[in-house]
């Protein structure tokens, strides 16, 4: 088996990571928010994957804001490109707790995993954390490495974009 997992350097991808296996690639997907966030969070991510002993790979790609579907589907279309280029490659790992899909979303869900096994029906794509909350997300994230984990979209937290907001209703603080 050979996995590619799905990382954004917020507390589900990080997550993951806990579950990951040596000989796992972690794929650095970074929609942009700037260079200097996109530089500041790669350089937690590069600290994560040596922690963890996985190779790195690097996607970077404009993110359509604000509309979850879209952001979806990108973010599903970026992986079926990465493993139609890397054969080898027989799961995608994908970051999501217990709360990301709302029941309005949950039937365009089903159309980006039908879509999935339609195109790539050798390679799995899965949500290991999908049954946990972020609260539980965080708990497997080792303490010591809980400072490399950033969702803002600004350098420093905010506390006030989407992403700290869901942190900070989990209980998560947005910094370290």
């Amino acid at each position: 088996m050979s996995r590619v997992i799905l990382f954004s350097g917020g507390v589900e991808s990080a997550a993951l990571l806990s579950l990951a296996t040596k000989g796992d690639t972690l794929l650095m997907v970074e929609p942009f928010h700037g260079p200097d966030v996109v530089f500041f969070v790669r350089e937690k991510a590069l600290r994560l994957a040596a922690h963890y002993g996985l190779s790195v790979e690097i996607a970077s790609f404009k993110l359509p804001a604000g509309v979850r579907p879209t952001q979806m589907w990108a973010l599903s279309r970026m992986a079926s490109l990465w493993v139609s280029t890397f054969k080898e490659f027989t799961e995608v790992w994908w970051g999501r707790n217990r709360d990301d899909i709302k029941p309005s979303m949950a039937a365009e869900h089903d159309r980006i995993e039908d879509s999935w096994k339609v195109a790539h029906p050798d390679v799995s794509l899965l949500w290991p954390v999908s049954h946990l909350s972020k609260a539980e997300c965080w708990e497997l994230i080792p303490q010591h490495l809980r400072h490399l984990v950033h969702s803002c979209i600004h350098v420093e937290p905010c506390g006030e974009c989407g992403k700290c907001q869901e942190r900070i209703g989990s209980g998560i603080p947005v910094s370290m």
